[in-house]
């Protein structure tokens, strides 16, 4: 659907409608001065990455190790009556009666002398070093009746041996499962000039003079990383193997970019070894003094991914840029002090949110995504509640702020 552009963001002083197809294979952001074919001003197309879908790798010549993990006969006294009567190789000659049930063996040297069932108190099992498993799992044996009277088991299991195995994208069948080569992570964001109090209400995805003064459209894009780990190889025929590659993207930086694809300025996020921002939110883009602040909420995982071990940790990053030589001045990222909960909620359920190490004379403002404060609460050791009952549904933020501590914002949902 289209959103606006304000006057106040665009050089030439006019509005714009903006409208992002992003369901091609040729994303692009589309601008006009009204919404017919003849209102298109501009047409920014833009960059993909590496998708972050899971997709699934193939092998073929995989060889299979036979391991031995038993071989027994049992008889059977009870005479229960079976559905199912036998489990057959097409190598094994089969002669079936309405009465007489036996396993007949081939005569020759690759033939499987183990048993035979027209004698049923033979005690021979199947020999499973010299005949290895080309012959059934199991073997039945029924009296003239119909009834089993005799039952032979021989266990195996089977290894493969992947070593050098060299493994290629399967992309008919990863396709089949919804997989995309390519994406784009195009950021949205509010904007907000707290030196003009200009306040817009909308989310945008491009301007023309927020990140600098020319004529050219600007946006932001995400630059990303991918943790990927391996499932298990399962077998889907003869000697091919298939295993799933799980992948999550992790947000590396951002990149402000100009329509002409110009990257004008890039914000790395920091990581450590063990941590990985998986989400990133940006809340405001603000204009301060002269300087633009972006402000963003970050969901980093700690520890391993690989191992299924993790843990996770919301941050608070605030990034600063000199709008001029759109250079990076300035970053600061910290642990979120403030724990939301819950963030998805029905109409009249209670809001509570804990902050740890509190500050001096902290409040709690609930407020509409126009910026318009509805709710109020101060923190108290550490906690403050908001009762919602009053509270249209729609989307909000909580945005916890203070004399000494810097500002952080969640979103919540009532529904």
């Amino acid at each position: 659907m289209f959103s606006a552009i304000p006057k106040e963001i665009t050089s030439d002083g006019i509005g714009y409608l903006m409208l992002l197809e992003n369901e091609t294979d040729n994303p692009a952001i589309k601008i006009y001065s009204n919404p017919d074919e003849n209102g298109l001003a501009k047409t920014i197309s833009l960059p993909l990455q590496e998708s972050g879908d899971d997709y699934y790798e193939i092998a073929d010549g995989v060889k299979e190790k036979v391991v031995i993990t038993g071989k027994f006969y049992d008889r059977f006294t009870d005479y229960g009556i079976m559905d199912s009567v036998a489990k057959m190789d097409s190598t094994i000659m089969v002669i079936w009666g309405y009465k007489d049930f036996h396993l007949i063996p081939f005569t020759d040297a690759d033939s499987m002398p183990a048993y035979y069932g027209s004698n049923l108190t033979s005690n021979k099992f199947y020999e499973f070093e010299k005949y290895g498993t080309k012959y059934p799992l199991e073997y039945f044996a029924l009296d003239s009746l119909g009834y089993l009277c005799l039952y032979h088991f021989f266990g195996y299991a089977v290894e493969t041996d992947m070593s050098g195995v060299s493994w290629t994208k399967d992309l008919e069948y990863s396709k089949d499962q919804g997989y995309q080569e390519k994406e784009c992570y195009l950021a949205s964001f509010r904007y907000q000039d707290i030196d003009k109090s200009f306040y817009p209400t909308n989310e945008l995805i491009a301007s023309q003079n927020i990140f600098d003064d020319d004529t050219d459209w600007e946006y932001v894009v995400f630059d990303m990383g991918f943790l990927k780990k391996t499932g298990p190889a399962y077998k889907y025929s003869d000697e091919k193997y298939r295993r799933e590659i799980i992948v999550r993207p992790y947000y590396k930086g951002m990149k402000i970019m100009n329509d002409k694809g110009k990257e004008l300025a890039y914000i790395g996020i920091p990581d450590k070894e063990d941590e990985h921002t998986m989400y990133i939110n940006i809340l405001f883009i603000s204009l301060i003094n002269g300087t633009l602040y972006i402000q963003t909420e970050e969901d980093v995982m700690k520890g391993s991914f690989e191992d299924n071990n993790y843990d996770w940790i919301i941050y608070s990053g605030l990034y600063a840029i000199d709008p001029i030589t759109t250079q990076v001045m300035a970053i600061k990222r910290t642990p979120s002090r403030m724990e939301v909960n819950p963030t998805v909620m029905e109409q009249g359920e209670r809001l509570n949110i804990l902050v740890s190490e509190p500050g001096n004379s902290e409040l709690i403002t609930i407020s509409t995504m126009s910026g318009q404060a509805i709710k109020t609460a101060s923190v108290q050791d550490g906690n403050a509640s908001v009762e919602t009952g009053s509270i249209p549904k729609g989307i909000y933020n909580v945005t916890l702020h203070g004399i000494d501590s810097p500002a952080e914002n969640r979103r919540i949902i009532i529904k």
